[in-house]
């Protein structure tokens, strides 16, 4: 008789599981919106990147300009010593070219006439009848009627060094909005605020539009195919304007390479 067979104990080769079927592997859901929701988001960076490298931003410095007819003021000047024998036009008087606007009397030289060199508007007139003059005083300030306008402003001397003929601006009248200029000229040295007010007219203009010593003066134009309105005789509320200077332009990009 046999003996009984023993049981075989080697373990069984473990099953191969499909790899679709297991269990045990990270299993990653990627909704429809949150593939949307990440392609919107790269197309957003992509966008910012290239209006980064792409558009142009603008530093700008805004002053105080006052619009004068023909550019600049004429002083009219005693030339001699002496004083004032006649009353003279009061500011906002429009005289004309050759007109007798006052009479100085000296000991030496008699009475002298002074005469308007152009048409033109009083912007001041400093002295009264009888108010002793000295040579070279001025007697009477006037503005031309006729002619181009021009803006006049004043700048820190920082600012006057990153603009030059050509340089953009936008200059806004008192209700009449804003008119693209061009800087058409910059001065070469700052001013005392004594003869930035000789330039624009009187004290109290240079005040407001030159308040402080060493600004540099600037004078504008209008930029092509614009134009500056022309201020009414006499008034100070059309002449006083706000420039805005651009004195540099970026990219954004620039400022985050540079600082």
């Amino acid at each position: 008789m046999s003996s009984p067979r023993p049981p075989d104990l080697t373990p069984a080769a473990p099953e191969r599981v499909p790899e679709s079927e297991r269990v045990d592997r990270p299993v990653v859901v990627v909704p429809g919106r949150t593939v949307l929701a990440l392609l919107a988001l790269a197309l957003l960076a992509g966008g910012i990147v290239l209006w980064a490298a792409t558009a142009v931003v603008d530093r700008s410095v805004v002053v105080p300009g006052l619009a004068v007819v023909g550019g600049s003021v004429i002083g009219l000047e005693s030339p001699v010593p002496g004083r004032l024998a006649t009353a003279r036009p009061a500011a906002g008087t429009v005289v004309r070219s050759g007109q007798t606007v006052a009479v100085v009397e000296s000991v030496t030289a008699g009475v002298l006439p002074l005469t308007a060199p152009v048409d033109a508007v009083v912007l001041d007139a400093p002295l009264d009848v009888g108010d002793p003059v000295e040579a070279g005083e001025r007697v009477l300030v006037l503005e031309r009627t006729n002619g181009a306008t021009v803006v006049r402003a004043f700048v820190a001397p920082d600012d006057a060094a990153r603009i030059g003929p050509g340089t953009r601006a936008v200059v806004s009248f008192p209700d009449r909005g804003p008119v693209d200029a061009l800087v058409d000229a910059v001065g070469s040295l700052p001013v005392e605020t004594e003869q930035a007010a000789q330039s624009l007219g009187g004290p109290a203009l240079g005040a407001i539009v030159a308040p402080r010593d060493g600004l540099t003066p600037v004078r504008l134009r209008p930029a092509p195919g614009a134009a500056f309105p022309t201020p009414r005789a006499g008034t100070v509320a059309d002449r006083l304007t706000e420039v805005r200077l651009i004195v540099e332009s970026r990219h954004p990009l620039e400022y985050v390479i540079q600082g």
